[in-house]
């Protein structure tokens, strides 16, 4: 530690204390070296402010270095002292030998130095910077005139004064210039450098804290140059430059704030002619300054000699003749070598025109460049490159890797960061995952600029992500650069050939293992070359200490044709920039609450990443306008891609408009203008209004009309791939509203979001949520609709669709009105006009003709003609229109493309590099096209679905290509499944083709068992052939759980083959153990299997009784498939989608398949009613075995087998019932959240009330059964009755309330009888035994009085129905397993005049009791169901008080509450909402026997509460009391 300089004190606190870097720096920076770290106390170290654990960390560590040394020393000479004159002998050799031991020393602990170059000479302002710690060339004298000399100071001046260092400074630099003119040499004098005589290595950077300001130097340095030289003052001015300070940074590129101080001297053989220069020097004398004048020095080797020097300040004749004589000679001799061209280097010709070339691959704007993706690479800048790096904000970067550690507080990530969206990353979190889907969504990756910190960040607190120096760099994070080159250029992430790698070297890199080198270097090496690699350098000396490292692993030649060098970086700056695309307004106004506009800055702009905005001047004050030329080249370029089959833009509009051409507006053009208008209307937050659609008939175009449209008056926005963040997207539409609007309470401009192309209903209805979350996390307010989604969704069955929501939806169909095709008529004759071959606008053609099946057939057979079968363009024209035909918008990406066609991915040199249509065959490029579909990557698809469609049956049909072979063949071509851009989205295409069935709730006109395209071979070729396609599927998809379950299902609905079907369905759960689906898979199997093996019809054919043996093998498949429905049930609960209920469903039909086989057996014979009913009353639980007869020995086997499986058939029956109540419950008591779930909805009623009837029929035997075996009172009958009625349960009497499906006679009749039952079994029964009797009884009563008030007895019916309610609750307490109960209590506690304090207490308890209990009897079901309402508080009293919502299970409860008859009918109370807006507390006082109110807040779930204040606001409200299964709910909120 003795021999230790500052640096590797630095070091050493760094890799072994391991301190934090900014604590090492501030020792470092007050230039603390191994001596002095020996000396340092406590007390020291707080004083530079370092906290104290920090300081106890260096101490300690400290000692224990010092006490391991004298250790080692004591080991290494022995324990015995030495005497005295010994020590003082070896003090006396030590001092005699004190440069060689040091240097000794140096050798063994000082680290090797790197080498660094000069600043370039006579450059005042240069982005030249030192690393600290590395060393100069060695001071030289003069070479060739112009080569300048260099000479170092290390001047540490830090204890004196102000003017003492400043005249120091000056003595220094005139004294050297005065020897480089005197010598005719340029030459550069360095302060801030170390020698060896001052303990540093000869050259080493130290640098020079600069206090104050600089223009001190230069002041002084003028002033002195006045002063000072003795003839000619002049000269010195001209030959002297200013002082330079050049920057000093740390080996791991962190700002140290000193500087090397540099002064540059030309002595121009014009300006010095054949002088010889005097110079003054300061003296002190007497601790003052005094002047020692006529000094003549010159230079002499590698040092400034002074000729007075012992001369007592005089020169002799001789020696000045002699001088005068070699300055002649001298002048000559660097006049010579000026006359030879010896120049500053000059900039590249055409290095614009090469930079512009290169960043687009041959083209001249950044809109048409043959990059899709950039890639930069950039190291430490300096304040003044940070100006002229402009154009780094404008080009869309993929990812930036950024070797500055502070860039992000000072450097260039934080200029770019002010203006333009960025994420900032390091290199590990590309490594976390090998997903790349999750890792695109999660580093939200292609949508925003990820700014990568490959060496560390200053600013974040973690040891980690210190940066390091180079040597540092190389052990610990060198791996981790080459795996994230290696992960940004996988195939899958960046298409090959499609993007490029701009290395922006603004720190000058001289050591090999600089990181920025490294990065080269792992770039080269996976892109496999430099053709899509750039390098731009601040300098020419740049580029020559890069070429000459790179050079060592790449041909310089390459190199060089790669790079740009010797062109300022505000000429780069200015070159690109003016690349920038034109087609962008230059100010974008958005329309605000007031009617007025506000600008929307690009930076903002750009952080809205998954946003497509549309200003209100959109396409507008851009630079394109300004050269109609262009324009009008531009408008054929977008017009024709339209009208081929291209996605339309704002373009298009903006062009019919601007030309006052036709732009056609199909008929639900206004009709779905007016539902938007309407949706605006209502009290939600967000409505979405839905565009259902035919797959090209201009559904798209229509929805982007309305953006056009409403552009001035809304904000409007277009989300760019739907199948991202939608919590994101949400993020950012709210930000889209707020924006621009000052008023935190003011009306906010609506927001219409389009969103395209989304696959289920359930995206909409999950952003929608997330929108509503946005907004409420936001604390907006709002009277109505802020955000309207226009879901613009393909649909084969529009009409179906819009059935769900035929308020709210507009449908679009591939049929043209009358007056649309006149409309079409005319524009076709305008097109023809202007453009040739407008028979190849084929979308326009289709449409032209009204879809005329006959005409795509024409034209689809015209364009086939001469295909070759067996080329690739044509396997791609297969592969294409077999997906488009049976999956909306499939696609494949144009980098998988290329693999398939085999083009070379490696750019040609002469700008000219092979397209897919440079390549594809006549055919392919009449019926392909390639957009942007998703926002990653560009994609090749069929020009329409119709074609695609076409282009199958005529291969079938003309080209013996079956669709079964087409499908086999893709299948097994692995050149589309190799690891390239947008390989996940077509595996998912894939996939979904073949295993993806139709569904009614989806649009289509039935449900299918399999996919259309293996229903389609089925019928056309054979269940073989789709075998085999399924079998080629799980082959190329091992690894896939739903593919071997599609499997599965084949072989047991096709082929009833279980065996085949349970291996493939035993695979599918390993690979997906937790989904319901698959688990209910398994249990179908077994279900089948038991009804194809014990059917029952065939069984009954046989006439004789089931034996044992197979009675045992009917309940094992039922136990394996109830088991195998248990599971669905509970894996469903757990997933996050719409909970799953064919497992309830399954287990439920699986049971009572069972119960009619067991039936079938000897001793539970169906057709005798006595054997029958020992059967139900055993599954009930009622009868022992030991009572069943055993008089023969299939009677006794039969015994034995059921008592040997009791544990299965005493759960039999109660697992049907929960199973059976569970779906009643679910589909009685709640509905669904969206009205597009109605159609699955109905289907499961359906399928309920179907299994009810069974279930009634088999364990509920008929009353007239009943009478003929007993006319007494028995219980069982009771309860018998009253569950063939369904009113043994909460659900089954609600049923009686909202359904319309039985007549009100018949209710009446079912309703009075159940009361009657429940009467019965009450009377002979103890009260605490019979609570949800009672509850069950109170219910039934309320629910016949709404029917027919003449029914119950009316006088004191609501106090007696009061009084029961009230003991229940007093029994049961808290008891959360009776929800019937609770409910009540709300409706008969609910507070009026007459309420006691103890009423409103059980009532508060009640309420939270209620909601409780709701969460546990529904968990699981309320992420897609809601409760309903069934009473409101009317304005009668008592019963009357009770309004009935008859309309509880069908419409929004919003839009009943808007009918006047309603609202007069109900009564409005106040409450206070909770600050967090959840909770509204009814207000209520009530006396207490002192006199005096207290509050007893009940609490009242709000709807909604968008009219009312946010921020934690508390709030005086008036509101609707719905009473639902979950509490009572506020309705119509309004402020008081």
């Amino acid at each position: 530690m003795e021999q230790w300089g500052r640096q590797e004190v630095r070091q050493w606190l760094l890799d072994e204390v391991h301190i934090l870097p900014k604590h090492a720096d501030k020792l470092f920076k007050e230039e603390v070296t191994g001596p002095v770290m020996q000396e340092l106390t406590k007390e020291d170290l707080s004083k530079f402010k370092i906290p104290h654990d920090q300081i106890m960390l260096i101490i300690g560590k400290r000692n224990d270095h010092l006490k391991s040394v004298q250790d080692k020393e004591r080991l290494e000479t022995g324990v015995a002292s030495t005497s005295p004159a010994d020590r003082n002998a070896s003090e006396f050799s030590n001092k005699t030998n004190a440069k060689s031991e040091t240097q000794k020393q140096e050798n063994i602990t000082t680290p090797v130095h790197n080498h660094c170059s000069p600043s370039p000479f006579d450059l005042l302002h240069t982005s030249h910077r030192y690393i600290k710690g590395s060393t100069l060339p060695p001071e030289t004298g003069k070479i060739n005139y112009m080569e300048p000399v260099h000479e170092y100071k290390l001047y540490k001046c830090q204890d004196v004064d102000v003017v003492s260092r400043m005249k120091k400074f000056c003595n220094e630099v005139l004294r050297f210039a005065a020897g480089c003119m005197n010598r005719r040499t340029n030459g550069t004098i360095h302060f801030g450098v170390g020698d060896t005589k001052s303990g540093y290595a000869h050259g080493e950077i130290v640098g020079v804290h600069v206090n104050g300001d600089k223009s001190k130097f230069e002041e002084s340095l003028l002033k002195s140059i006045s002063k000072h030289f003795k003839n000619n003052p002049h000269d010195a001015e001209e030959c002297i430059r200013p002082p330079r300070f050049v920057e000093v940074i740390s080996e791991s590129y962190m700002s140290l704030n000193e500087f090397v101080i540099e002064v540059d001297v030309e002595p121009g053989s014009q300006i010095c002619k054949e002088t010889v220069y005097e110079v003054d020097q300061m003296i002190i004398v007497d601790h003052n300054w005094k002047i020692d004048k006529g000094h003549l020095f010159v230079r002499k080797g590698s040092a400034t000699k002074d000729l007075t020097a012992n001369q007592d300040g005089r020169v002799s004749w001789e020696m000045r003749k002699k001088l005068d004589d070699n300055v002649k000679t001298w002048t000559k001799e660097r006049e010579m070598k000026e006359k030879k061209g010896i120049q500053k280097k000059r900039c590249e010709e055409n290095g614009g025109l090469k930079l512009m070339k290169l960043i687009t691959a041959g083209k001249e704007s950044f809109d048409d460049s043959g990059y899709e993706h950039y890639i930069l690479v950039v190291n430490k800048a300096d304040k003044t490159q940070l100006e002229n790096l402009e154009f780094v904000k404008h080009i869309n970067w993929f990812a930036v890797l950024d070797f500055d550690p502070e860039s992000d507080q000072s450097g260039l990530c934080n200029q770019v960061r002010s203006t333009k969206a960025a994420n900032l990353h390091f290199p590990e979190q590309f490594l976390e995952s090998e997903d790349v889907s999750s890792l695109v969504k999660n580093l939200h990756l292609y949508n925003q600029t990820s700014w990568i910190f490959c060496n560390g960040r200053d600013n974040v607190c973690d040891q980690k992500y210190r940066p390091m120096d180079p040597r540092q760099f190389q052990k610990e994070r060198s791996n981790d650069l080459s795996q994230l080159v290696n992960v940004i250029c996988r195939r899958d992430i960046m298409p090959v050939g499609k993007y490029l790698v701009v290395f922006l070297v603004l720190l000058k890199v001289e050591q090999l293992i600089d990181p920025m080198m490294e990065a080269y270097f792992d770039f080269y090496k996976t892109m496999k070359g430099l053709e899509d690699i750039l390098v731009i350098t601040d300098e020419s000396e740049s580029f020559e200490s890069w070429i000459g490292l790179a050079h060592l692993k790449v041909d310089k030649i390459d190199v060089q044709n790669r790079s740009v060098y010797n062109m300022p970086l505000k000429n780069v700056n200015a070159t690109l920039l003016k690349m920038q695309g034109a087609t962008r307004s230059n100010t974008r106004y958005l329309c605000t609450s007031s009617k007025g506009s506000c600008v929307l800055a690009e930076s903002d702009e750009n952080s809205w990443s998954y946003l497509t905005v549309i200003c209100q001047n959109e396409c507008k004050d851009t630079d394109l306008e300004k050269d109609e030329t262009k324009l009008d080249d531009f408008r054929k370029r977008v017009e024709k891609a339209f009208y081929k089959g291209g996605k339309v833009s704002p373009w298009n509009f903006y062009f019919a408009e601007r030309s006052k051409k036709t732009f056609i507006k199909r008929d639900s053009f206004d009709s779905l203008s007016n539902t938007i208008e309407s949706a605006l209307k209502y009290d939600s937050v967000v409505k979405t209004v839905n565009l259902f659609h035919h797959p090209g008939c201009g559904g798209t175009t229509l929805a982007w009309n309305m953006l056009w449209n409403f552009r001035e008056k809304y904000r409007c926005a277009a989300v760019k791939d739907s199948q991202t963040d939608f919590q994101e997207i949400s993020r950012q539409v709210v930000d889209l509203l707020m924006y621009g609007e000052m008023d935190s309470n003011a009306c906010y401009t609506p927001v219409l979001l389009l969103i395209d192309d989304l696959e289920e209903n359930e995206g909409i209805r999950t952003l929608e949520s997330q929108i509503r979350a946005a907004i409420d996390e936001r604390c907006v307010r709002f009277d109505n609709t802020l955000v309207i989604i226009l879901n613009c969704m393909r649909s084969q069955e529009p009409e179906k669709r819009q059935k769900n929501t035929i308020l709210d939806s507009v449908i679009l169909k591939q049929e043209l009105s009358i007056s649309e095709q006149e409309i079409f008529k005319q524009k076709l004759q305008e097109l023809q006009k202007e453009y040739d071959a407008v028979d190849t606008f084929l979308s326009f053609m289709i449409m032209a003709e009204n879809f005329d099946e006959k005409y795509i057939e024409n034209a689809t057979r015209n364009m086939l003609k001469g295909i070759d079968k067996h080329s690739k363009s044509t396997k791609l024209i297969k592969y294409l229109a077999l997906m488009n035909a049976y999956v909306q918008n499939s696609c494949v990406s144009v980098a998988t493309c290329e693999i398939l066609l085999d083009i070379p991915t490696v750019r040609s040199k002469i700008w000219m590099p092979l397209t897919l249509q440079s390549v594809w065959s006549e055919q392919a490029q009449l019926l392909l096209k390639i957009d942007r579909q998703y926002s990653a990557f560009e994609s090749v698809r069929m020009k329409h679905h119709l074609v695609a469609e076409q282009v199958v049956k005529l291969l079938e049909n003309e080209y013996q290509c079956p669709q079964c072979d087409i499908a086999m063949e893709l299948l097994r071509e692995d050149d589309l499944f190799e690891l390239s851009m947008g390989r996940e989205m077509l595996t998912k295409f894939v996939k979904s083709m073949i295993i993806t069935r139709e569904k009614k709730e989806h649009g289509a006109e039935a449900d299918t068992r399999f996919s259309p395209l293996l229903e389609d071979i089925m019928l056309k070729e054979s269940t073989e052939k789709a075998e085999e396609v399924l079998l080629c599927t799980a082959e190329r998809f091992s690894e896939n759980a739903f593919v071997a379950q599609a499997l599965a299902r084949y072989y047991y609905l096709q082929k009833s083959n279980f065996t085949e079907a349970r291996k493939w369905a035993k695979k599918a759960t390993g690979l997906a153990s937790t989904s319901s689906y698959i688990a209910d898979t398994n249990g179908q199997i077994c279900k089948h299997e038991l009804k194809e093996v014990f059917n029952l019809k065939a069984l009954k054919s046989e006439k004789v009784f089931l034996s044992p043996d197979r009675l045992e093998k009917a309940i094992a498949l039922t136990e394996e498939a109830c088991g195998f429905f248990k599971e669905c049930q509970s894996c469903a609960k757990k997933e996050e989608d719409d909970l799953n209920l064919s497992g309830y469903f399954g287990e439920v039909d699986v049971g009572l398949h069972f119960v009619h086989v067991l039936g079938l057996t000897k001793i539970f014979d169906n057709t005798n009613p006595v054997l029958k009913s020992n059967m139900i009353s055993y599954l009930k639980g009622t009868i022992d075995l030991y009572q069943m007869p055993r008089e023969d020995k299939e009677l006794r086997q039969t015994v034995n087998l059921l008592k040997s499986k009791e544990y299965v058939m005493m759960n039999l029956h109660r697992n049907i019932t929960e199973s059976l109540h569970t779906l009643d419950d679910a589909t009685k008591l709640l509905k669904p959240r969206h009205v597009a779930k109605e159609i699955p909805e109905s289907r499961h009623l359906q399928g309920i009330t179907k299994l009810y009837k069974v279930y009634i029929t088999t364990f509920c035997p008929d009353e007239s059964e009943e009478q003929q075996e007993c006319q007494s009172y028995s219980e069982l009958q009771s309860r018998t009755k009253i569950e063939r009625r369904k009113g043994d349960r909460l659900a089954g009497l609600m049923f009686y309330l909202t359904s319309e499906e039985k007549k009100k006679e018949d209710k009446k009749k079912d309703l009075s009888l159940i009361i009657h039952e429940y009467e019965k079994i009450i009377l002979n029964s103890p009260p605490h035994n019979v609570l949800p009797e009672r509850c069950n009884l109170v219910m039934a009563t309320i629910i016949l009085h709404w029917i027919d008030s003449t029914q119950i007895e009316g006088a004191g019916l609501y106090a007696r129905l009061q009084q029961d309610v009230k003991e229940m609750v007093k029994i049961t307490k808290k008891n959360i397993n009776n929800l019937g109960l609770f409910f009540l209590a709300t409706l008969f506690l609910w507070p009026t005049l007459d309420s006691t304090e103890n009423d409103l207490l059980q009532l508060q308890a009640s309420v939270e009791t209620l909601q409780r209990a709701f969460r546990k009897k529904f968990n699981g079901f309320s992420r897609t169901r809601q409760t309903l309402a069934f009473f409101f508080l009317g304005k009668g009293r008592e019963i009357q008080g009770l309004w009935k919502n008859t309309q509880a299970a069908c419409g929004s409860m919003g839009d009943i509450l808007k009918n006047k008859q309603v609202e007069n009918l109900l009564r409005r109370v106040n409450g206070t909402t909770d600050e967090r807006g959840q909770t509204i507390y009814l207000d209520h006082k009530v006396c207490s026997p002192q006199g005096s109110s207290e509050l007893i807040k009940i609490p009242v779930r709000p709807v909604n509460l968008g009219q009312i204040r946010r921020g934690r606001s508390i709030e005086r409200v008036s509101f609707f009391v719905g009473f639902a299964l979950d509490g009572p709910i506020a309705y119509n909120v309004q402020p008081l």
